[in-house]
């Protein structure tokens, strides 16, 4: 299924050695969210149907919610992505261009991730 083609556990154990070796950087690193937004992804493809409902709660997570916050920072040097965006690129990432520059850039790359997640 989806392990072959990202093993995410695998990889985030890979990177907190790498950091802990190199001494430069201590790192927690939380994947709590990331199983929810793959799971939606994999129900929405397998079933043709995009559950806003699940998304928002997924997307109210901590974890994004500082990412929403980080993104939204005025001094950043592009344009930043909220949480209404961040729904509407995940409910329409195939059907639609986007006006922020920033989704429209990760679209492309995304749509090929998107169609890689094997329906199960």
């Amino acid at each position: 299924m989806f392990e072959e083609t990202l093993n995410i556990e695998f990889y985030s154990i890979v990177l907190k050695i790498a950091l802990k070796k190199s001494g430069k950087m201590k790192t927690k690193f939380n994947l709590d969210c990331i199983k929810p937004m793959i799971d939606w992804l994999v129900e929405s493809k397998k079933n043709n149907v995009r559950d806003e409902n699940k998304l928002r709660e997924i997307l109210n997570m901590p974890d994004y919610k500082i990412e929403f916050a980080r993104y939204g920072s005025p001094n950043i040097p592009v344009c930043g992505i909220n949480l209404e965006e961040a729904v509407d690129f995940f409910l329409n990432f195939d059907k639609k261009d986007f006006k922020n520059e920033r989704l429209q850039y990760k679209k492309e790359s995304f749509l090929t991730f998107y169609n890689e997640i094997e329906k199960q």
